[in-house]
Formats: structure tokens, C-alpha cells, sequence
């Protein structure tokens, strides 16, 4: 009786373990918006007014906070006096020589021509005096010295009546074409430049910034976060998954979540992807909208190491505006059917095939 009993248990024991059985692997999760976005600064200066506070729904391209911009609205008006000087340059050389000009050096080249007159009848009576002993060498030679400066001052009268005549060279024109586009590019990067002392969301979605208001006054350098906005009207479900259950996950695979916020109900979604590495969960993951940087900033507490987890996301649709950003639960995979003995002694499996291996020299 007591073998007929025990054989009756061993049959219904083997009968369990071949029984089919919906095999699933589990892990922690966090829901992350389908796009998050930072908004940052792209000059220096300080807030000035903010426009937005959390939670607010904005669409993209809307000015959430304006910036002082001093620095920027200086060099835009230096850019434009030079910008002005330059072009009022090339329109007195682009007109020609002017009629006040011309006639001014003409009276030059008049008045140079008659003291030249009076000079050479100053030095021919000098010189008559000279040869009749009437007057000193010295005297004749005063004379001789004012005429050749009067003779030199009406050639120079001269090239400058042509000058004034002829007008600006062609190449002097290039040049100021050429400094006058520089100042039209330095104009329209300096209008850039106070265009971007108002920040704008660049994309549509909802402000999740604790308190932004608060930051008026703060020196924002260029790069540094104001706010962040993401879409959330749907959700990339972030899976930790144990590397060594991972190669039972596949791509479009069914997947119940269950969130610490709403524990009665389950969630339905599938797996869109698997992540290519594995990484250590002490070490967390990088926000996409903060730099490495300020990531480790924000971390006030250590993870303790859970091992290496690999990434598997899903997507989750928030119609209703029920999930919001980093809640967490966890998530159970569906691997497909098993065996109840497969699906409850696979660690042992594993422990065997890969620990107890190491073991053996």
C-alpha cells in the first residue's frame, strides 16, 4: 500500500512539473515621457521675467523666460554705429568729388600759380640787383629759395585738383563693399543673439520644472538648464531586466504592470525593444534632457548595486493623463509556455551550467 502510495505521489509530481505553464520574467519600472526636452540657455545673462510655472502646457515655440540681454543689446548698436560709418564712407565715394571741393582746390591751384608769378619777378629783380652789387648774396638767394617753394607748393595745388577731380579708385570702393557686408553679418549675429535672450520651448508638451518662477535673477550661462518639458501623452515603460533572464525576452512580447500609485489595477502593454548593453544598476542612467554632469549633480543617494540589468522599454498610452513621469511598479514579461519544472528550476539549471562549471579545473 505505502509503494502503491508513493508511486501514486511520484506520477502526480511528474504529472505538475510536465504541466504547461506561462513562463514570464519580472522587473522593476519606471515610466519616462515619449519626449522630454531641456529648455536652455543659448546666451549668457540673467532671468529677467518668467512666463511659465509647472504643470502649464505650452505649445512649441512659446516664450516661457526672457533674459536681461545688456551684453547682447551693446554689441547689436555697436554693430550698427560701424555698420553706419562704414556705408556713409562708401556713399561719399560712390557720389564723386563734390562741386565745394573742386572749386576750393582750383582757388589753391590759383592762388599757388600767382605767388609762383610774384616769386619769379621777386627773384629776377633780385637777381638784377645782385649782378649791379646793389644788394648781398644773401638776398638773392632768399629769393631763389621762395621761388622754388612756391613752384613746389603749385605742383602739389595741382596733383590735388586732379585728385579731387578724378574721384575715389575702384579699389578703395571694394574694400568698403567688403567691410560693409562684415558689418551686415556681425548685425544679423548680434540680432540672433538678442533673439535668443527669450527662451522658447522647443517642443509642445508640459512644463514638469519644480517652481521656475524662482529662478528670476539667476546668471544663466550658455547651456545651462532653465526647465524641462516632455510630451507625456504617452509613456516608454523602462524595465530593469536581470541579464540572466533576458534572453527570454523578445521584441512585441505581451507585458502586465502593476504601479505602486494604482496596485488593484494591471496594465497591458508590449515590448518595443531590448537594450543592446547591460549596465550596472548602481550606477543609474543618464536623464535625457541633463547633461552627465548635472545628472550626477542630482543624484543625492547611492543606488545599491542590484547586479547588471539590461533595458527593455514598452509603450504605454496615457489618454486619460493617469501615469506621470518616473512612477515606478514592477513589470512581468510574458516568455511564452513552459513546463512548471522548466519555468521553477531554471535557476538551479543555471546554477549547475554555469557557477558549478567554474568549479571544475
Amino acid at each position: 500500500m505505502r509503494l502503491i502510495l508513493k508511486i501514486g505521489v511520484l506520477v502526480v509530481l511528474i504529472g505538475v512539473l510536465l504541466m504547461p505553464y506561462e513562463y514570464s520574467v519580472s522587473g522593476e519600472f519606471k515610466l519616462l515621457p515619449i519626449q522630454e526636452f531641456g529648455i536652455r540657455s543659448q546666451v549668457a545673462s540673467e532671468i529677467s521675467e518668467v512666463f511659465i510655472q509647472e504643470g502649464q502646457i505650452v505649445r512649441q515655440g512659446d516664450v516661457v523666460a526672457r533674459l536681461v540681454g545688456r551684453e547682447q543689446e551693446r554689441q547689436l548698436q555697436e554693430s550698427r554705429a560701424a555698420y553706419d560709418n562704414v556705408k556713409a564712407k562708401l556713399d561719399l565715394l560712390r557720389g564723386g568729388p563734390k562741386t565745394e571741393k573742386v572749386a576750393k582746390a582750383e582757388q589753391e591751384v590759383s592762388a599757388a600759380r600767382m605767388s609762383l608769378t610774384h616769386s619769379e619777378k621777386e627773384l629776377k629783380r633780385q637777381e638784377e640787383m645782385f649782378r649791379n652789387k646793389a644788394v648781398p648774396e644773401k638776398n638773392y638767394d632768399e629769393a631763389l629759395k621762395i621761388r622754388d617753394l612756391d613752384k613746389e607748393a603749385l605742383e602739389v595745388a595741382v596733383k590735388n585738383l586732379n585728385l579731387v577731380r578724378s574721384g575715389a579708385e575702384e579699389v578703395e570702393i571694394r574694400a568698403l563693399e567688403a567691410e560693409l557686408k562684415l558689418r551686415e553679418v556681425e548685425i544679423a549675429f548680434n540680432e540672433k543673439d538678442m533673439e535668443l535672450t527669450q527662451l522658447v520651448s522647443p517642443a509642445a508638451g508640459k512644463i514638469i520644472t519644480a517652481f521656475p518662477g524662482q529662478a528670476v535673477g539667476q546668471y544663466l550661462e550658455v547651456g545651462d538648464l532653465f526647465a524641462i518639458v516632455e510630451d507625456s501623452s504617452r509613456f516608454i515603460v523602462e524595465i530593469e531586466v536581470s541579464e540572466e533572464d533576458i534572453s527570454s525576452v523578445k521584441n512585441d512580447a505581451p507585458v502586465s504592470l502593476k504601479t505602486w500609485v494604482y496596485p488593484t489595477d494591471t496594465f497591458e502593454a508590449r515590448v518595443t525593444s531590448i537594450g543592446p548593453v547591460a549596465y550596472e544598476k548602481s550606477k543609474g542612467r543618464v536623464v535625457r534632457a541633463l547633461s552627465e554632469r548635472e545628472w550626477r549633480v542630482e543624484q543625492e543617494e547611492t543606488l545599491r548595486d542590484k547586479g547588471k540589468v539590461i533595458r527593455v522599454l514598452a509603450a504605454l498610452p496615457n489618454e486619460n493623463g493617469m501615469f506621470k513621469s518616473d512612477m515606478t511598479g514592477y513589470a512581468k514579461i510574458s516568455c511564452g509556455k513552459t513546463t512548471v519544472g522548466q519555468a521553477f528550476t531554471r535557476w538551479f539549471v543555471r546554477f549547475l551550467l554555469v557557477e558549478v562549471w567554474s568549479w571544475i579545473p
